[in-house]
């Protein structure tokens, strides 16, 4: 079995979880998303449950939240302060934090000109 992940990374892949239920389940409330087509690709149903693959998990979210930051996009101001107080009041990370925590990368990665991880 592989090195266990710390605390911080445990908490940091909660808050993710987290912020994807609660967005995906605003998103599918609001007929952006549908619960048939999607099916068993419903991202709430992976969960790492402890033990081994944490990082495969880990990884996995977070290219889940930033596809759903793709996908939130379009949203209108009205939406996004809507999504964002539900977040904050199910005490997770707001959209629009979320979104300058993620997005901040891409212009230094763009300026860089390269990736330099899989968390870029």
């Amino acid at each position: 079995m592989g090195k266990q992940p710390s605390t911080e990374r445990i908490a940091e892949y909660h808050q993710l979880r987290a912020f994807l239920c609660e967005v995906w389940s605003y998103l599918i409330e609001q007929d952006l998303v549908s619960a048939e087509t999607t099916g068993s690709h419903d991202p709430r149903k992976n969960k790492w449950t402890g033990g081994s693959h944490f990082t495969e998990f880990f990884n996995g979210l977070r290219q889940g939240v930033t596809d759903l930051l793709e996908m939130t996009k379009d949203l209108s101001n009205g939406q996004v302060s809507e999504l964002d107080r539900r977040l904050v009041e199910r005490s997770s990370i707001s959209l629009s934090q979320m979104r300058s925590k993620i997005w901040k990368t891409i212009p230094k990665i763009l300026k860089r000109g390269r990736i330099r991880n899989d968390n870029e």
